[in-house]
């Protein structure tokens, strides 16, 4: 147990350093460029509505169980407040009126890394029952999106955006805390007490498959945030050194 939480904490150290967050954190980056990586997560916050579909049990038969329920219920409908930041971000402005240009970018090979982030983690789902994979998908989902907000929101708030702004911004960050089944940022000690009680019903082979997992997991958010910071990579001008 100590060792696979040993991991994810490892994972997300490095997690935490890729280009999107290192370019978020530059103060020489323009406020309008720094958010010129939100349109390109769309494919994945919506498609993020259909793994907690995924995640959920039909027939829970364990606390565990109900625990997964609640969270992917809880999480499942947070892609609303995504739409609404677009709208405040103008991003009709970015498209015009050709909607065919914003589908042909989202399933362009550009953004593959997105789609197969969204792809690898339903595949993961469909293929392991057990709650302790389940649960560490979760954890992994949560430490994704912890390491971004922790620099995209003093960006917003340098703006004064990040009142007005949901997904992004004070909303979702209280419904978070709020939670019923708990985020794991806020209960650390929680999630790991109940990862530990799945870990230890987990055969060594699983075990061994569990790590891989998050392994893999973690490469694929690294190569999925560093998509997002294409349009900033792209300007010769700007540098995550």
């Amino acid at each position: 147990m100590n060792k696979l939480s040993e991991l994810i904490n490892s994972e997300q150290s490095r997690l935490s350093l890729n280009p999107l967050n290192l370019l978020l954190m530059n103060t020489t980056v323009p406020f309008e460029k720094k958010i010129s990586c939100i349109y390109r997560m769309t494919f994945f916050i919506l498609g993020f509505k259909d793994i907690m579909l995924l995640m959920r049990y039909q027939s829970p038969a364990s606390d565990l169980e109900l625990m997964i329920n609640q969270h992917s219920e809880e999480d499942s409908q947070h892609w609303h407040w995504f739409l609404k930041d677009l709208r405040r971000l103008n991003i009709n402005d970015k498209f015009g009126k050709d909607v065919t240009q914003a589908f042909a970018q989202m399933w362009s090979q550009d953004h593959f890394p997105i789609r197969n982030m969204v792809y690898k983690i339903m595949y993961y789902l469909q293929q392991y029952n057990h709650p302790a994979f389940r649960l560490l998908i979760v954890i992994v989902l949560e430490s994704g999106f912890n390491t971004l907000i922790e620099v995209m929101h003093p960006v917003l708030k340098k703006a004064g955006m990040y009142e007005k702004l949901e997904f992004f911004g004070q909303v979702h960050k209280d419904a978070e805390s709020n939670h019923q089944a708990g985020s794991y940022f806020d209960a650390e000690e929680h999630y790991c007490e109940l990862l530990s009680l799945c870990v230890n019903h987990l055969s060594e082979a699983e075990y061994l498959e569990a790590k891989a997992m998050v392994k893999v997991l973690f490469s694929d958010l690294y190569a999925m945030h560093e998509c997002f910071a294409k349009p900033m990579l792209e300007s010769s001008l700007i540098s995550v050194n």
